[in-house]
């Protein structure tokens, strides 16, 4: 959890916005506990329901990085199965399946990486700071959520996603996170030859629920490399 400080916000750049793709993965059996305790249409698919939900935490995000010219965009890509490479019993099983990520070639991109899995004893990760894991390099962050609840859920992801774009747990939104998140976008979007995000000459609240005016859609997914209007 996080507190917020008083302070006067001021855009990292002020002559326009970064947008940030987090590249966030799903196992089928996580679509289905997200969609279960979901109070959405019940007619819409599970698959639906999950992506407006992650859509609605990293919409209380931007909330947060708007005042900074920074926003992130929900990028979900493509369920995964986890029969491969998940082990339930062993005694940290979110630490074991991310190591294994680490090692496939096809998880290996310059963006932000957010998984987020089910096991059934997920009782020891009630808590917060458990069930969690997060592996940095220079500017990229591969971070990973054991499912417990949406209400548990939600917070992790706003944890995880504040810290992924100051490069350290975030206690408190202040001048010490201004200060971090404002070096992270130059160093790692302007100073990059390959970017983990873009810049673009607009600020504008970057939505990530795929509802518009009532009808939900079944796709959400952005394409990261597409620069928006």
């Amino acid at each position: 959890m996080f507190l917020f400080v008083s302070m006067v916000l001021s855009q990292c750049n002020r002559e326009g916005m970064y947008r940030l793709p987090i590249l966030t993965y799903l196992d089928t059996d996580t679509v289905q506990a997200i969609a279960f305790e979901s109070d959405m249409i019940p007619a819409i698919s599970a698959y639906t329901k999950a992506s407006n939900f992650l859509g609605q935490v990293f919409n209380e995000v931007n909330a947060i990085l708007i005042g900074y010219g920074v926003q992130l965009q929900l990028s979900l890509q493509s369920t995964i199965n986890l029969a491969q490479f998940l082990d339930c019993g062993h005694p940290s099983p979110i630490n074991t399946f991310m190591k294994s990520i680490d090692e496939r070639k096809r998880f290996r991109t310059r963006y932000n990486k957010l998984f987020i899995i089910y096991c059934d004893n997920f009782y020891n990760y009630l808590d917060l700071n458990r069930g969690v894991y997060n592996g940095n390099s220079e500017c990229t962050t591969t971070s990973g959520i054991m499912y417990v609840n949406n209400v548990i859920l939600r917070e992790k992801i706003k944890d995880v996603l504040l810290g992924m774009v100051a490069r350290t747990k975030v206690k408190r939104i202040g001048t010490n996170f201004e200060r971090n998140l404002c070096q992270y976008v130059n160093e790692c979007v302007d100073g990059q030859v390959d970017p983990v995000g873009d810049f673009s000459n607009w600020l504008r609240f970057v939505n990530n629920v795929n509802y518009d005016d009532g009808v939900y859609h079944d796709v959400l997914k952005y394409d990261v490399t597409a620069q928006q209007p």
